[in-house]
């Protein structure tokens, strides 16, 4: 299914909401602040944190120092990405079933203003090797 500019965060917010087991993602950009401050940005983590409260396994990886300090207030498993000249990737994996990838970064703009266009993929070879990309950075 393609998701085109503000498409993207209430199917991705319906993701999370269904996930059951595991949440696994790659951010690029965000516009969290460094207060809570009732944005859609601020509402999709405030969602991956009560997955995790539930129960779900949530890991990010994501590119800077300063982004694994502002995700970490939600309670998430953040690590930044190493090896990689730039980690550039929007990649999110919900249970094994549903692969969002695309342009959508996690920020207001993507979410609101911007052309953004994303796909969710459900191709089982696809979701295997995102998943077994993303293991290996997560355990390097």
């Amino acid at each position: 299914m393609l998701l085109v500019n503000g498409e993207y965060h209430s199917n991705f917010i319906k993701s999370i909401k269904n996930a059951k087991h595991a949440i696994l993602g790659f951010v690029f950009h965000d516009s969290l602040f460094s207060e809570v401050n009732g944005s859609i940005i601020d509402y999709i983590f405030s969602e991956l944190r009560q997955a995790k409260n539930r129960g779900v396994s949530v890991k990010i990886l994501c590119h800077s120092a300063e982004q694994i300090e502002k995700i970490r207030r939600y309670n998430i498993d953040v690590k930044k990405v190493s090896g990689y000249k730039t980690m550039h990737s929007k990649a999110f994996c919900f249970d094994n079933k549903e692969l969002y990838v695309g342009s959508h970064n996690m920020s207001i703009n993507a979410m609101t203003v911007n052309l953004e266009m994303s796909a969710i993929i459900n191709d089982e070879e696809s979701i295997k090797k995102f998943n077994q990309h993303f293991n290996i950075i997560w355990q390097s």
